[in-house]
């Protein structure tokens, strides 16, 4: 009868769809009452975790340096660098100005060994932009309507004399010339400049364009013009700077060898915020050929 019982209870607890472990029909088997939830598997024990070694002096020191923060301190730390536009040079100056209608002038200042220095640059000016065909005007001229510039260069001394080139291609003209300066300081918010320049200018003749107003037309061939003579010509200024405002007053006088009419300037030149600079400046002052002209400058330190 034992075996038999046994049997039975082995029976059943694998009938009962696997609720029993296997220890549990063992104790079922051998007549054992079971009480409560069945004990966990036992699992190896987790080794002690190593104990934290402490900081030493020095250690602890250097952390506390790491997370103390004093304003004071930041008088003593080097200023951040200004932000700089790239690679033209350290000592160098690019000097944009522009006037009404897109024309402008850029130059670049570069000095050398010394006093000596050099500046280049180029004047352009756009071609105005055409409104499109229209039946009641006539086609234009080949060769108008394009844009036109000149190249400068100048080397010389600050504050005493310079060498100055001029080529103009639009209008085939070279010109050189020479330029004394010299500024003086008056008091301590004033500055006089003295500037007298000598220039001749060259013209070599080229075969002028020819107008023509019937399209897919070959344009018949140009005729040479006779080659100019040499223009010399003269410039004189004096200029006032202001220096508590940052304004400079100029006035001139223009002459050439092929104009007998002597040409006077006024101008003025005022600093309005940084590098921006508006400049005005009246022509032939109270004659027919009166002209005045306002322009904008940017002077930029690379």
């Amino acid at each position: 009868m034992r075996a038999g019982a046994t049997i039975c209870a082995i029976v059943i607890a694998i009938s009962a769809g696997g609720l029993l472990a296997a220890p549990a029909a063992a104790q079922l088997a051998t007549g054992a009452i079971v009480e409560g939830p069945l004990p966990p598997p036992s699992a190896e024990a987790a080794p002690d975790p190593q104990p934290e070694t402490p900081l030493t002096t020095e250690e602890a020191a250097a952390l506390a340096s790491a997370l103390t923060f004093d304003s004071a301190t930041l008088s003593d730390t080097k200023p951040a660098k200004p932000l700089r536009l790239p690679s033209l040079g350290d000592d160098g100056r690019f000097d944009i100005s522009t006037k009404p209608g897109g024309a402008g002038t850029m130059t670049l200042y570069r000095p050398f060994a010394g006093d000596w220095n050099a500046r280049v640059g180029a004047d352009y000016n756009p071609a105005p932009v055409a409104d499109g065909y229209r039946p009641d005007k006539p086609l234009p001229v080949v060769g108008a309507g394009q844009d036109s510039g000149a190249a400068f260069a100048s080397v010389g001394m600050a504050n005493l004399a310079t060498v100055d080139a001029r080529l103009d291609p639009t209008n085939d003209q070279s010109k050189f010339g020479t330029t004394f300066k010299h500024s003086i300081p008056v008091g301590d918010k004033f500055s006089l400049t003295l500037q007298d320049s000598y220039s001749v200018t060259q013209s070599i003749g080229t075969a002028a364009p020819t107008p023509y107003a019937v399209p897919l037309m070959a344009a018949p061939a140009g005729t040479a013009a006779a080659p100019t003579p040499q223009i010399w010509g003269n410039q004189k200024a004096v200029k006032v700077d202001v220096l508590t405002t940052g304004t400079t007053f100029g006035a001139g006088i223009t002459t050439a060898s092929n104009d007998p009419n002597a040409h006077n300037t006024f101008s003025a030149d005022q600093t309005l915020y940084g590098p921006l600079h508006l400049t005005t400046s009246v022509t032939d002052f109270g004659q027919s050929t009166e002209n005045k002209s306002i322009a904008a400058r940017l002077k930029l330190n690379w």
